[in-house]
C-alpha cells in the first residue's frame, strides 16, 4: 500500500516521513505519469472519513486504490 505515514512529531513510528520524499526537481512528465498509474488504480477500500496530508493539512479523501489483486497486493 502507499501512503501509510508517520505523523508529524512522532518519531518511534516505523512509517516513513512524508517530508524525506519530496523532491521538487522531479520532472513534470513523470510525475504526471505517476498521477495517472494511481489514478487508474483498482479501488481496494472506501472509507467514511477523509485523511488529511501529512505535509499540507487539506483533506485527501476517503479511498484506497490498488493495482493488484484483492488484498492490495501487487500482480507480477
Amino acid at each position: 500500500m502507499i501512503g501509510y505515514w508517520r505523523a508529524e512529531g512522532d518519531s518511534t513510528s516505523e512509517y516513513p516521513d512524508p517530508r524525506d520524499w519530496v523532491d521538487t526537481e522531479w520532472d513534470e512528465d513523470e510525475r504526471h505519469a505517476t498521477w495517472f498509474y494511481f489514478a487508474a488504480g483498482t479501488l481496494f477500500r472506501t472509507y467514511m472519513g477523509y485523511s488529511p496530508c501529512r505535509i499540507s493539512g487539506i483533506d485527501n479523501g476517503a479511498v484506497e486504490y490498488t493495482g493488484g489483486d484483492a488484498d492490495g497486493r501487487r500482480k507480477t
